[in-house]
């Protein structure tokens, strides 16, 4: 199972966001006053301030779907729902299979490539949850058929 960000962790980031755009407006001359008023770590804010990533964005070009790919696949999840049809995670695991797969965007050469991914890219047996756990709007239904209700 996939743990969920902790409540702490999130609160760190909005906290450190928080002290970014304090810096930047004037709210505090340094980074150092924000940092000792909002006791966070010097060295995090001041390294986002001059461009750091934080961990989710540093980690972006390890996830198995780009930023893209994501917003379209929740597109198309949440027009499946809408339609009456939620799409199960082995549906949704075979979909994201295929958008990966198929299509890869050369800038180079403006056409789409046909591609087979190597093994070692294929989707984990966890994927599916995690990224309803970064999403966390998605919620799952459990179907059952008119018979048995």
């Amino acid at each position: 199972m996939v743990r969920q960000k902790s409540q702490t962790a999130t609160e760190l980031d909005t906290q450190i966001n928080k002290a970014i755009l304090e810096v930047k407006f004037g709210l505090y001359k340094s980074t150092y006053k924000a940092t000792k008023r909002l006791q966070l770590s010097k060295r995090t804010v001041t390294r986002r301030i001059n461009g750091g990533l934080s961990r989710t964005q540093a980690r972006q070009q390890q996830q198995k779907l780009s930023s893209a790919q994501e917003n379209v696949l929740l597109k198309w999840i949440k027009e499946l729902t809408i339609n009456g049809y939620s799409p199960g995670h082995r549906l949704l695991k075979e979909i994201v299979g295929e958008v990966r797969s198929k299509q890869i965007y050369n800038l180079d050469n403006p056409s789409f490539d046909l591609f087979e991914f190597p093994l070692q890219y294929k989707l984990g047996r966890d994927w599916v949850l995690r990224f309803i756990i970064r999403y966390p709007h998605l919620k799952v239904i459990i179907k059952r058929r008119i018979e048995f209700v």
